[in-house]
């Protein structure tokens, strides 16, 4: 009987050690404010410094009820990659160019949220079906460069690999989608 008690014990030790290593991460994952770059900083950073506007986006399909989700767009920001000529803006149902305060507090968002504390872990999601995204322009209106995002499965792409959304802290794509939502973009869930 004294062994069962023992064993019973060590059990709740694990258990709420565990539940507490839990927390932490969570805590840890969390989103922070931490100013590391003015706005001069990031107005360097590519493709930032070579953008005439940016502009957030939500795309038209083509056909209504695709069968995947946001494979239309995939398929379209993947032909993009091999030639920006193919860009056209009436392809998107949403087209809002920020100006130099949205520009300001969208990229703050993104290089001045990041890990409470950096674990070198990341998360990702097994969906991905994009309705929207962030568009760098030169001053004609041509195609720079593109981050696609899926604000359902709190996932991104981008069509150049030097550009970020900062950290993944958990809740920077909800900071983004209260931003798009913000500066005027109606959709940014296919599943709500």
């Amino acid at each position: 009987m004294k062994y069962i008690f023992i064993i019973i014990g060590l059990f709740t030790l694990i258990s709420c050690g565990s539940q507490y290593k839990q927390k932490l991460f969570y805590k840890n994952m969390s989103c922070v404010k931490q100013d590391k770059l003015t706005v001069s900083e990031r107005n360097k950073i590519y493709p930032y410094n070579i953008s005439a506007k940016v502009v957030l986006a939500t795309y038209l399909p083509k056909e209504k009820g695709v069968s995947v989700m946001g494979s239309e767009m995939q398929d379209y920001f993947r032909s993009l990659k091999e030639d920006r000529n193919l860009f056209d803006k009436k392809r998107f149902k949403e087209f809002i160019y920020l100006n130099d305060n949205q520009k300001n507090e969208l990229t703050d968002i993104i290089f001045n949220y990041g890990y409470k504390k950096n674990l070198n872990i990341g998360m990702h999601s097994l969906c991905y079906m994009p309705n929207n995204a962030i568009l760098f322009l030169d001053k004609d209106d041509n195609l720079l460069e593109f981050i696609e995002i899926c604000f359902d499965c709190n996932e991104f792409r981008t069509s150049n690999e030097e550009i970020t959304l900062g950290d993944k802290c958990m809740q920077k794509m909800n900071l983004l989608d209260d931003f798009f939502l913000k500066s005027g973009i109606k959709e940014t869930k296919v599943l709500r």
